[in-house]
């Protein structure tokens, strides 16, 4: 994600944050520390988007 900065610490290793059925592609994505995943249940909050890997800070 070059693109994308942490609104808090403005670190640039950064990751998307995935939420619903866990597929065969988002788990590899996972595993190789290209995405995250949090879990299977959908809210209608839409949860947080990001996560910086420099300070651990999640965000829309």
């Amino acid at each position: 994600m070059d693109d994308i900065r942490c609104p808090s610490c403005g670190g640039g290793r950064v990751l998307p944050i995935y939420r619903g059925y866990l597929t065969f592609d988002l788990a590899r994505a996972v595993e190789e520390k290209r995405a995250v995943y949090d879990g299977p249940i959908l809210s209608d909050e839409g949860g947080d988007s990001w996560l910086c890997l420099d300070c651990m800070n999640r965000w829309r």
